[in-house]
């Protein structure tokens, strides 16, 4: 932490699919104890469905703490390879509720193609599906 401190460097934990870090409440006991600008979270709202977990607790206990954001769409017991828009992510209320917060960070879009020969259609599928959803909420979007 002293060396990121130090080169300004802001780290992000991310809930993961796992059974490590798998909640946003989790990873604020890290973020709290170290008490630190330079350690913060990085939610992935597909791992919060897929852990079968409350957006409304999970972006709540993370307010003001989330540097960025993953998304992606899951089924439970199914983090990965699933086409945007047709998992079980509630996205629009979790942009909803990141509306709210007044959350601005950077939006990951987190895909899992492999070597799909259609990659690239899916990719640019998934950026409108998640643009649109997080405009519709009032979370601005900013292209690169």
């Amino acid at each position: 932490m002293p060396l990121a401190a130090r080169l300004g460097v802001v780290m992000g934990i991310e809930n993961v699919d796992s059974n490590d870090v798998t909640s946003i409440r989790k990873a604020m006991e890290f973020v709290d104890a170290v008490d630190s600008p330079y350690l913060q979270v990085y939610p992935d709202l597909g791992n919060i469905a897929e852990q079968g977990m409350d957006p409304d607790v999970e972006l709540a206990a993370g307010r003001g703490h989330m540097v960025a954001m993953h998304a992606k769409d899951v089924r439970r017991g199914e983090p990965r390879r699933v086409d945007m828009g047709t998992g079980i992510v509630d996205r629009d209320h979790s942009f909803e509720l990141l509306h709210d917060q007044h959350w601005t960070g950077r939006l990951m879009i987190e895909m899992w193609n492999d070597d799909a020969p259609d990659s690239v259609e899916r990719c640019v599928r998934a950026r409108r599906f998640i643009e649109e959803r997080a405009t519709a909420a009032g979370v601005p979007i900013i292209a690169p």
